[in-house]
């Protein structure tokens, strides 16, 4: 097949994040709104928090060079988001970080 690398990596997080879309959408129709918030945040933390980690292990055992797509603007981005995702107490909490998170992936560029 003559198909774009990423379509892979594309079809490989739909089927990844399908689950927990489908029970945030019925929660959400359900309204049960904190419900259907706690499945995308957790669903979010879990993406970011260990799918590219894995992925760069793998990449760095395997020898192969991982792109993220990031330009320089979003790297320092990351970079000040993963430095910053601290609570006042400088305790980091879960639910604190994957804010933190998922302000940073919906921010516009």
């Amino acid at each position: 097949m003559h198909a774009p690398a990423a379509l892979g990596g594309f079809l490989v997080s739909v089927l990844i994040l399908s689950p927990e879309s489908l029970g945030a959408v019925r929660a959400a129709l359900a309204n049960e709104l904190q419900r259907s918030v706690n499945i995308l945040l957790g669903s979010v933390l879990a993406s970011i928090g260990l799918t590219i980690p894995a992925v760069l292990v793998i990449g760095y055992a395997t020898g192969q060079t991982i792109t993220l797509g990031l330009d320089a603007i979003d790297s320092t981005l990351l970079l000040l988001t993963s430095r910053s995702a601290r609570s006042p107490s400088r305790r980091p909490g879960p639910m604190y970080c994957s804010a933190r998170c998922t302000c940073f992936c919906f921010s516009p560029t």
